[in-house]
């Protein structure tokens, strides 16, 4: 059907598959496949290799104030280091990591001229996600440099005041800790998170990287912080009056570490008593 013919408003594409035998339909199939994929790779080359102009006039994140002409003319002049992050991201995406990384450090050393924080710190990110895609059977192989660009960009979110970021950064950092192994850094990482949430979130706000956290500490088996941030999770159910999950969260706590090993003793010396 044409692309012009809508359905409620919908504008869209839609083909028609005629009945045919297997080998039929599968030819057809795969000349529609490649051509998605065609259509795929030419958006690819015009938004990393070509075209500027797809970004518009300038690039902007809710970080940044575009009100006066002032503002404005100062995103303009930011648009090409953040338009090689952004090319950086496409490759990334497309799995060209070598050019990813190409672009990566192009954006850096360009908005660290402009003072740039958050686009540095975003681009340092985006070199730890290009390596741990080099090395994903391996990701210990690269722990020393993802460690070094994971704490320069943790260092520039800060000093942008981007603590979102920063925040949701620590989160990765944690697991790739726990995938690894590194218990302690692992635990440092979360404990900074929790940290950050603490200071800046609304109680419903909290609950889901609380969530997370307590997770986390139990995927490396520290069943004691475990529990405490399910327990924490529980005060902020309460504060949001959702007492229903704040005593379920509050029972698995007690099942997790607190009271699990006192009820065991009381089962157990209850079963010695009955025998005797």
């Amino acid at each position: 059907l044409p692309s012009q013919l809508s359905h409620e408003g919908v504008l869209g594409d839609a083909v028609v598959v005629p009945n045919g035998d297997m080998d039929h339909l599968t030819i057809l199939m795969q000349s529609h496949v490649f051509d998605f994929t065609a259509r795929l790779l030419n958006t690819f080359e015009r938004d990393v290799y070509y075209s500027a102009e797809a970004f518009g006039a300038y690039i902007a994140t809710p970080f940044d104030s575009c009100k006066t002409s002032e503002e404005v003319k100062l995103m303009k002049k930011k648009k090409s280091s953040r338009l090689a992050k952004c090319r950086g991201d496409r490759c990334l995406q497309a799995g060209q990591l070598n050019e990813a990384m190409q672009f990566f450090n192009s954006a850096i050393s360009d908005s660290k001229l402009q003072s740039d924080w958050e686009w540095v710190a975003g681009a340092y990110e985006g070199q730890c996600a290009a390596l741990l895609a080099f090395h994903q059977k391996t990701p210990a192989q690269c722990s020393k440099e993802i460690r070094a660009m994971a704490e320069e960009a943790l260092t520039y979110y800060e000093k942008r005041g981007a603590w979102p970021l920063q925040l949701e950064l620590l989160l990765k950092m944690a697991n790739y800790e726990a995938i690894l192994g590194s218990k302690v850094a692992c635990s440092e990482k979360l404990l900074a998170a929790y940290t950050l949430a603490d200071k800046y979130m609304e109680p419903q706000e909290k609950l889901p990287v609380t969530g997370a956290i307590a997770l986390t500490f139990k995927k490396i088996g520290f069943k004691r912080k475990y529990s405490f941030y399910l327990w924490i999770a529980s005060v902020l159910y309460r504060k949001t009056n959702n007492f229903a999950a704040a005593d379920y969260l509050l029972k698995e706590a007690a099942k997790s570490h607190f009271l699990g090993p006192i009820l065991e003793r009381s089962a157990t010396d209850s079963r010695v008593a009955v025998r005797n």
